[in-house]
């Protein structure tokens, strides 16, 4: 389960690790099995961005933009890889996870997307719309709305508005303070009080998975049954206890892509990579597909690469 936080917390945490790592790190976050290639950051490939959909949805191919503009402007202005941003978004293993954490950020994806190549504008999107701030004081409620740290930038949302959440519940944004632990179901979603806070995992976000109380707490498919996890075609298609059910992974822009796990992905030739520059030009694994933009043409004064060895867009 995840809380909702803040996608920033989760790039600053996958920030700390080196590349080998920060992939596990990041999945931590949504109880995913760590495993997978690294790519050779040396490998020459040049992925466009305005070819063909590949049999991709157009809305999803708009939201797989978006995602990339978004952690553009993110990785540039605060810190972070841009791989590691698209493999959080697109929920690398669990679709539930990107649905979940695009609804959660409905406000911050879009307008950091389209604040383009200025950092003042990406601070205040994910400022509640306000200047930015320095910030010290690390997580804190006032009514719904949460306040957080991004590095020295201060973060506000209001958990009440995220179409996920309903409150702010020590810190963090949730369905509102619980008392006894454990987990519930709430129409087709499974419930946890975990601590003081509830949080909700999405079984509707699968056609034909319903939360069930029967034996434990849990989605199960209502579809054939199966074994194992599987695509057919664009279809993700998921065993939960024996039986299937599916997530269409045109819905984010991605193909249903087979290999070390079953995922949605552009491709399967990376994921863990270490972001690198080339001239003005940053080079990343974008879900599974090596790409690389000019950051010089979307605005940014240039590539610049970190101490760590990573890279990114410099404002």
């Amino acid at each position: 389960m995840h809380d909702g936080s803040g996608l920033g917390r989760a790039l600053q945490h996958v920030k700390r690790f080196p590349p080998r790592n920060a992939i596990c790190l990041a999945l931590a976050l949504i109880a995913s099995a760590c495993g997978g290639e690294i790519h050779d950051p040396d490998a020459s490939t040049d992925a466009s961005f305005d070819g063909s959909l590949d049999g991709r949805s157009e809305a999803g191919d708009g939201v797989h933009r978006q995602w990339l503009d978004f952690c553009i402007g993110m990785t540039s202005c605060y810190t972070g890889r841009t791989t590691d941003c698209l493999l959080l978004l697109s929920g690398w293993s669990d679709p539930e996870w990107s649905v979940r954490l695009t609804e959660s950020f409905g406000f911050d994806v879009p307008c950091v997307a389209d604040a383009g190549a200025n950092c003042a504008a990406v601070y205040a999107c994910e400022n509640g719309g306000a200047p930015d701030q320095p910030c010290d004081a690390g997580q804190s409620c006032s009514g719904s709305v949460q306040t957080d740290c991004f590095g020295s930038h201060t973060t506000k949302r209001d958990c009440a508005n995220t179409g996920v959440t309903t409150a702010c519940s020590n810190g963090v944004c949730s369905l509102g303070a619980c008392a006894t632990s454990g987990k519930t179901c709430k129409g087709n979603r499974v419930v946890l009080c975990s601590g003081t806070a509830n949080y909700e995992y999405l079984c509707d976000v699968y056609t034909g998975a319903v939360c069930t109380e029967s034996g434990s707490v849990e989605c199960i498919g209502t579809g054939p049954p199966c074994t194992d996890d599987t695509c057919n075609g664009s279809q993700l298609v998921r065993c939960f206890r024996g039986a299937q059910a599916s997530f269409d992974c045109r819905n984010l822009g991605l193909e249903c892509k087979t290999g070390v796990r079953v995922h949605c992905a552009l491709g399967t030739e990376c994921t863990a990579f270490n972001d690198s520059c080339g001239g003005t030009s940053l080079t990343f694994c974008d879900d599974g597909t090596i790409a690389t933009v000019d950051c010089v043409a979307r605005g940014w004064k240039s590539c610049s690469t970190d101490p760590d060895g990573g890279a990114r867009c410099s404002p």
